[in-house]
């Protein structure tokens, strides 16, 4: 079986010691600092390793390389303090690959040299790099969590969405309309108002939490006649270039009540959540932002 052709292919110029720089895909020594966080980062190199060892990628098992127990044990002694989550060979002999936090780079047995960026299989034309990064932007789906959350079911409801919706964001009221054509699937709405951006969305997050039926609550506030209307439009709810008016809403009665606002908050954060809407699969994929019903449809059979 001929050896496969493999090349680096640079996102963003060459990464090395975690500044970029436009100097192309040379490398020249440097050192890693001990943690993948930004500042107060610890660094330098408080170990040496060894001369490269030479090994050879198992075609049935890459992981087999014996290089990558070498390598494990070169980055442990060169970078104590940094939590290395994957280390891996890859199908190109000598080169292996390693997960710091969301980063992924390249490195030899020595990991001496680092490489950011993707690699490609130029026979295959495949990017071997994006299926990883995809995996790591996974989140944990809230599944412990969906008490604090308000059910709407369309049909059969096995396909499950978790959305962190804010009542007073346009985008999210412009999502509705597609929401509401979504087949087969169980939606969790998890109130999460945008405060410094919306400052009534607390109180009518808390307002719609309290009613007697949230989710009859939420489509009064939100209803779909209002959010066809923005999308034709190309407006806001409260006017702009409109040529005709806004269908009415009715805002929520201003009740309290306990409520999972600040858990909510506190989940998105932990999620890496920071704005609405933010749709969330079953398996952790995040979409964020308003899409249209075919592309959500598309996304949520996508594994």
């Amino acid at each position: 079986m001929k050896q496969a052709k493999f090349t680096f292919a640079l996102l963003m110029t060459t990464c090395i010691a975690w500044g970029c720089t436009t100097q192309g895909i040379s490398v020249v020594p440097s050192t890693v600092p001990a943690r993948v966080a930004g500042p107060g980062s610890e660094a330098g190199v408080t170990a040496s390793v060894g001369p490269a060892a030479t090994s050879k990628v198992n075609p049935a098992d890459p992981n087999l390389d014996p290089g990558v127990a070498a390598l494990k044990a070169a980055l442990h002694a060169r970078y104590p303090a940094t939590q290395f989550r994957e280390v891996a060979a890859t199908p190109s002999a000598g080169i292996y690959e390693v997960v710091m936090g969301n980063k992924v780079a390249y490195t030899d047995v020595t990991g001496r040299y680092f490489l950011f960026g993707h690699l490609f299989d130029m026979v295959t034309q495949q990017d071997l790099t994006v299926p990883l990064e995809q995996a790591l932007q996974k989140v944990r789906f809230p599944a412990d969590r969906l008490q604090d959350a308000f059910v709407e079911v369309h049909g059969s409801g096995r396909r499950k969405l978790a959305i962190f919706d804010d009542p007073d964001c346009p985008y999210c009221l412009a999502l509705e309309d597609d929401l509401s054509k979504l087949k087969d699937v169980t939606i969790y709405r998890f109130m999460y108002p945008l405060e410094s951006i919306h400052p009534r969305a607390r109180a009518h997050s808390i307002a719609i939490w309290c009613a007697e039926d949230r989710l009859a609550t939420w489509h009064a506030w939100m209803p779909l006649a209002l959010s066809r209307w923005m999308r034709d439009q190309g407006s806001t709810p409260t006017g702009g270039a409109a040529k005709t008016p806004a269908p009415t809403r009715v805002e929520p009665k201003l009740v309290s009540c306990a409520n999972p606002i600040e858990a909510n908050e506190a989940l998105a954060a932990s999620m890496g959540i920071s704005g609405t809407p933010a749709l969330v699969s079953e398996d952790g994929r995040v979409l964020p932002g308003a899409a249209s019903a075919e592309a959500i449809d598309q996304w949520l059979g996508a594994k």
